[in-house]
């Protein structure tokens, strides 16, 4: 009887070491989840460089399918002399509305399917 209740008293220590061990081991892995979640969302934000002043002569603003969809820049034509001009694109890609001004004033044109100019004002 003494022998069954040695070899019954070693089996609970063995296994109450063995489920300490498994609770350290749960936490450190817990621990290491928890840090590497924390790394991977850290590395996920993305710093936007702010700037009080940027300096261009042209913006494209695309879509999420990389089409352009406006434009605002200063062009070299005649027709605006390097004054300041915004452009909006339909989905195909065609222009549809410019606005601009030149040294007479203000101009609104809009575009149709074969990007034959309307002036509106």
């Amino acid at each position: 009887m003494t022998t069954d209740t040695r070899g019954l008293d070693a089996i609970t220590r063995r296994l109450e070491s063995l489920e300490r061990d498994n609770r350290r081991l749960r936490r450190i892995l817990l621990i290491g989840l928890l840090v590497a979640t924390g790394a991977a969302a850290a590395a996920q934000q993305v710093v936007i460089p702010t700037a009080a002043h940027v300096k261009t002569e042209r913006i494209t603003l695309v879509d999420g399918d990389n089409r352009t969809r406006a434009v605002l820049e200063t062009p070299s034509v005649p027709e605006f002399d390097g004054n300041p001009v915004l452009t909006f694109y339909d989905n195909d890609g065609h222009r549809r509305v410019r606005l601009g001004i030149n040294d007479a004033g203000p101009i609104l044109q809009t575009f149709d399917e074969e990007d034959r100019v309307h002036d509106v004002f």
